[in-house]
């Protein structure tokens, strides 16, 4: 593939780049690649804290440096940087990434936090990358789903795998051997990127410029996530909180996984429905958030806390998959939703901070007053987006790049 292959015409005015199939699967593995460890952390750092290579302050600056860093490169790359080069760009992302997790193989103490946040630098790159072939592709509400559902079984995958592998005779070594070996592989698939992605081409639109409406869907995605880790990490002791025995808790992380894979596949099979409705679901999503935390706070046993983890799997990434079509809507230039990716990441980093700030181990309301706050934020944030968008387009006529079988 040389570039995004031709360019189509949408209502308005605007012409969008088309993504060949080849380049999209490309996009989304090395996506896929660049947020990997965020979902082994706790095998990895944890491994590492055993084998006295780190101390508990040290694995809580690795795993804030890492995901800060993926979130600040994706986010300044999607606002400043031109889609150009994708192909260097990528490859030198993967060595960066291949590098850095390599260099933990000897790391100990302060150097795992420089080389967690080294890897979060090439991750936040391959991220901006998948983010960008997304959101210009012809379908960036099916792509959307597809990636977060690929985020999640990959993560899964390798968590599943490393600890009766690798991990069994080298420890964390093994684990991040592992990882470094995924990113020089993933090196050939630089090849299948576009060279380049041109700027959508909309009459009346002010370059360089993002407007009112994608800053309010940008909010929201902020809250969003900020609001889903900021419960999911006190998910453990919120189950105490509820009463469930720890034999049943300790499959609450696994069956919250499954949701969220559940909901990944519902978006991508129901993808133009959805994109239909999408201001609609993302407010039926914050609602069902709101739920899941009133039934949380009844402390009524584990039936229904488990019942409250599946829903919160389901909102989570029916959310993260729903923000890019809605941003999309609002914003047809796109500009909004190239600055999505970094976005979600930097709440979900602020999550934990704001939900845990005055809570203790034997107080946990906090954490859920917090989290109830940040999901009507959410709610309210959708909405003005949304009022802003018809503002903005009064026909609220659903772009054609959201819609699978519209008219080329």
């Amino acid at each position: 593939m040389s570039i995004a292959d031709a360019v189509a015409p949408t209502p308005g005015g605007a012409s969008v780049p088309h993504v060949s199939g080849g380049s999209a699967a490309a996009g989304i593995v090395l996506g896929c690649l660049g947020v990997l460890m965020l979902g082994l952390q706790p095998l990895l750092l944890g491994a590492l804290l055993d084998e006295h290579r780190i101390s508990v302050g040290q694995l809580t600056q690795a795993a804030t440096m890492e995901q800060l860093m993926i979130g600040l490169v994706s986010g300044t790359l999607g606002g400043l940087a031109p889609r150009r080069r994708l192909r260097f760009i990528g490859v030198l992302a993967c060595a960066v990434f291949a590098g850095a997790n390599a260099a933990c193989l000897w790391a100990r103490g302060p150097e795992v936090v420089l080389d967690r946040a080294l890897c979060g630098v090439g991750g936040g790159a391959l991220l901006w990358i998948a983010g960008a072939i997304v959101a210009f592709s012809q379908e960036p509400a099916r792509l959307s789903g597809i990636f977060v559902g690929s985020q999640s079984l990959s993560q899964f995958g390798l968590a599943a795998l490393l600890p009766v592998t690798l991990m069994l005779k080298y420890g964390s070594n093994g684990g991040f051997a592992a990882i470094a070996a995924l990113g020089v592989a993933c090196i050939g698939l630089c090849a299948f990127l576009p060279s380049s992605i041109p700027d959508i081409v909309q009459e009346k639109s002010k370059r360089g410029r993002v407007n009112g409406a994608a800053l309010a869907g940008l909010a929201a995605g902020f809250l969003f996530m900020a609001a889903i880790v900021g419960f999911y990490v006190f998910l453990e002791p919120l189950a105490a909180m509820n009463h469930v025995p720890p034999l049943v808790a300790q499959y609450a992380v696994a069956e919250n996984l499954a949701a969220q894979i559940i909901g990944a596949s519902l978006c991508v099979i129901f993808a133009t429905r959805l994109a239909a409705v999408v201001t609609r679901m993302l407010l039926l999503a914050a609602t069902a958030f709101l739920l899941t935390i009133a039934i949380v706070w009844t402390q009524t046993g584990s039936v229904p806390f488990l019942l409250a983890v599946f829903i919160h799997g389901l909102v989570w990434t029916t959310g993260l998959t729903l923000f890019t079509p809605l941003l999309i809507r609002v914003d047809q230039t796109r500009r909004g939703a190239m600055l999505l990716l970094g976005t979600l990441l930097l709440g979900g980093s602020a999550g934990p901070l704001i939900t845990g700030w005055y809570a203790t181990e034997t107080h946990l309301a906090p954490v859920l007053v917090s989290a109830g706050m940040l999901g009507f934020g959410w709610l309210f944030a959708v909405q003005i987006a949304a009022v802003l968008g018809r503002r903005a387009h009064p026909g609220d006529a659903i772009p054609a790049p959201l819609l699978p079988g519209a008219p080329k």
